[in-house]
């Protein structure tokens, strides 16, 4: 399952990178309340991509569908999810962890954002995706941390974990600039 999925990731990027490069390639993903139909996530090709709401930790509060991937926001815990990031991340910093209809049109984004150099692949299953904007006339990077590995919460697997952390950071880093949330 592991070299599938390892083979999946190889052949995203690929696909990925033959995309064009010019311009802003970012097309706005659909933020859900419930599963839409027709959600995907990019596991495998042969493996259906199992995600799915569950009770505290497990609960899925927002679906976030994109045109070669989609992935979910978790009522998390203080280690990933609406929680982790509400608190400031692993670093307590609020100010740069928003969690609004706004931030949230900001992951989005990033979510969707195509353009060469936007996103890596950190670990099997996870995924930086970044989106360049302004506040004013300061240059941020909006930095959405997501993970497709399943997530078991008392004893019962609900599938894809989703986003692990998302925040800002001053100018313009790309992935490589993610690294503390």
């Amino acid at each position: 399952m592991r070299i599938r999925s390892r083979l999946f990731s190889a052949l995203s990027m690929a696909l990925l990178v033959t995309l064009p490069l010019g311009g802003n390639t970012s097309q706005a993903a659909d933020i859900y309340d419930t599963k839409p139909g027709g959600w995907y996530c990019p596991r495998d090709f042969d493996d259906t991509c199992h995600a799915e709401s569950g009770p505290d930790a497990a609960k899925v509060v927002k679906w976030f569908s994109a045109d070669f991937t989609g992935t979910l926001l978790r009522e998390g815990n203080a280690r990933f999810g609406r929680q982790h990031i509400a608190k400031g991340g692993s670093t307590n910093n609020q100010g740069n962890h928003p969690i609004d209809a706004q931030a949230m049109k900001l992951w989005d984004k990033a979510i969707s954002n195509l353009t060469k150099g936007s996103f890596s692949s950190p670990y099997s299953g996870g995924t930086v995706f970044t989106y360049q904007y302004k506040a004013g006339s300061a240059k941020r990077m909006m930095c959405v941390v997501s993970d497709a590995n399943d997530y078991v919460y008392g004893g019962k697997n609900y599938g894809v974990k989703g986003i692990i952390t998302a925040y800002w950071v001053a100018g313009r880093v790309g992935p490589a600039g993610c690294k503390k949330d």
